[in-house]
């Protein structure tokens, strides 16, 4: 998903359109909260993967951490699943 939502030099939110003019304003910033959202999503599909199998080669399969860590990865998938349902990817 490419982003449409900026930060301008400013500090401010900014949602790019087409022609290259920006916007400002709440729904600029909810747009990109949004994009920060869906970015973490993306993060934690691919880096929890990699921490399980570390506490898998470990032995921690029964761990508070490796059981929070699955339940996490879980909802990552299936949150990004549903956005992917409704044509947001």
């Amino acid at each position: 998903m490419s982003r449409k939502a900026n930060i301008s030099s400013e500090g401010a939110r900014q949602l790019v359109e087409n022609s290259g003019e920006a916007l400002s304003g709440d729904a600029a910033g909810r747009l990109a909260r949004f994009e920060d959202f869906y970015e973490h999503l993306i993060w934690q599909r691919q880096s929890i993967p990699v921490e399980l199998d570390r506490l898998r080669a470990e032995g921690k399969t029964k761990s508070r951490q490796f059981k929070e860590l699955l339940g996490q990865k879980l909802m990552a998938e299936t949150t990004l699943s549903l956005l992917a349902r409704f044509g947001i990817e």
